[in-house]
């Protein structure tokens, strides 16, 4: 699925990450 594949293992997590911190946010906002 993803064309980089492996070669960027850092930026699976800091997505993943920066999702769960943006539904953090919208959980307590909303």
């Amino acid at each position: 699925m993803d064309p980089l594949g492996p070669a960027k293992p850092q930026w699976s997590w800091r997505c993943c990450l920066t999702t769960l911190l943006f539904q953090l946010l919208v959980a307590v906002c909303f």
